[in-house]
């Protein structure tokens, strides 16, 4: 599987728990998800971004 696709469903799944969990209104629940979905999101290309600099081992 290609790791922007794992990485989108990372993000995905997570959010929606973090959302589910932490917030009780349904308008901040999806405001939350989709916060924190860019969030994940974005961090895993910038992270993924830098680390390919770094040699394998």
């Amino acid at each position: 599987m290609d790791p922007i696709f794992i990485g989108l469903m990372f993000g995905v799944l997570v959010s929606a728990v973090f959302a589910l969990i932490e917030r009780r209104e349904k308008k901040e629940r999806i405001r939350y998800f989709i916060k924190s979905f860019l969030y994940f999101f974005l961090s895993i290309i910038v992270l993924g971004f830098l680390m390919k600099f770094f040699p394998y081992g």
